[in-house]
């Protein structure tokens, strides 16, 4: 018996639908955090014109005294960002790699 996989990440849907949810969980759990993380990136994209990532998360948050953690995967999920498409390398210990946003002011947020 085949497994259905999902197009874009070759996860067989059940992991797909898994991840969905632990990410709304997440995202339910941490809404206040993930709010101010979110205006963060978003000025700071804006401010210094660039895409932002999980690493300008980090710092920021470093800064802040406040923990990182699997929540942060929450962070990019609303239709403000969008994936460049570009990969830069993680500065967190045991990650390789962080995916590019790009923040989109005009965009309705939708989650």
């Amino acid at each position: 018996m085949s497994k259905q996989l999902d197009e874009l990440g070759g996860l067989p849907m059940f992991e797909v639908q898994k991840k969905e949810r632990i990410l709304n969980a997440h995202e339910d759990n941490h809404q206040e955090i993930l709010a101010l993380l979110r205006a963060e990136m978003a000025e700071l994209s804006r401010r210094e014109e660039r895409a932002v990532d999980a690493n300008d998360a980090r710092s920021v948050l470093d800064s802040w005294g406040i923990d990182t953690g699997p929540w942060m995967g929450a962070l990019f999920r609303s239709s403000e960002w969008e994936n460049t498409g570009e990969i830069t390398k993680s500065t967190a210990a045991g990650s390789h790699a962080r995916i590019l946003w790009r923040y989109l002011p005009t965009a309705e947020v939708i989650r």
